[in-house]
């Protein structure tokens, strides 16, 4: 099942540099963890955490690599708080 994209269109106005840099942090998720999430309904829960670690990026006067970087805890945390963890070794 590929992964709906459409819903990374919306547009914020000046904060649409944060939102770049937000979903840039997706590419790094590996495509059976972005099915698996769209399967089981967390998809958009996911995008909607985007959004709003955007805003307040945006909000906060972030630079570039401090939105990156939050942006990874957030993705971090929204998997840890679903019962996802990270495999090492």
């Amino acid at each position: 099942m590929p992964v709906d994209y459409s819903l990374v269109d919306a547009e914020l106005g000046s904060a649409d540099q944060a939102a770049r840099m937000c979903f840039s942090k997706f590419r790094f998720l590996p495509a059976l963890l972005k099915e698996q999430l769209q399967r089981e309904g967390l998809w958009d829960d996911l995008v909607q955490e985007t959004y709003l670690t955007a805003w307040e990026a945006w909000r906060k006067g972030l630079s570039d690599r401090e939105t990156y970087q939050l942006m990874g805890r957030r993705i971090y945390a929204f998997l840890k708080g679903y019962g996802y963890r990270v495999y090492r070794h």
